[in-house]
């Protein structure tokens, strides 16, 4: 009964969905595929490509995070610009030098601390962050999440004020 209601006419789109998957194959693979666009809408009343990114950086502190040129602003997220086979992601903050702890690209579950030292050479001030790795829910569960979150939240439940 769903299907019917999803495909009421019952139509066969596999000789369509193969002409595709065969087409992006070779499109992918290099070869020379100008004609696509129109070979697709004369065997197809309607074609939905979708598009997924492979990284996405969640920063969820008041910092803005900076990788590579990229500058993920504070309580944001972005598609993370990658180089080429980058298996290791190295991030910083404005003012701090880059966290010596590498974030592994290749792994989903990871959970860690980031620790950034500031650059002025006479200070001692530390940001610290935490970081975990997770897939993105369906349908985007080809999209690794790198989640920035704060270190340390302090929470005051009292009636006073806290000075920290």
């Amino acid at each position: 009964m769903q299907d019917e209601q999803k495909n009421p006419e019952n139509i066969d789109y596999s000789s369509h969905l193969n002409f595709i998957f065969a087409r992006v194959e070779n499109f992918v693979a290099g070869v020379e595929n100008s004609d696509l666009r129109e070979n697709l809408i004369e065997q197809s009343s309607g074609i939905n490509l979708e598009i997924y990114p492979s990284h996405i950086l969640v920063n969820k502190s008041k910092h803005a995070i900076l990788n590579l040129d990229q500058k993920i602003s504070a309580k944001s997220s972005a598609i993370l610009g990658l180089k080429r086979n980058q298996r290791y992601l190295e991030l910083s903050a404005e003012g701090y030098k880059k966290s010596e702890c590498l974030i592994d690209l290749t792994q989903i579950g990871i959970k860690g601390i980031l620790t950034m030292n500031s650059e002025k050479a006479e200070s001692r001030s530390q940001l610290q962050f935490g970081v975990f790795t997770s897939l993105a829910p369906a349908p985007y569960d080809n999209t690794l999440v790198v989640t920035i979150v704060p270190r340390y939240m302090v929470v005051n439940n009292m009636d006073k004020l806290v000075v920290i």
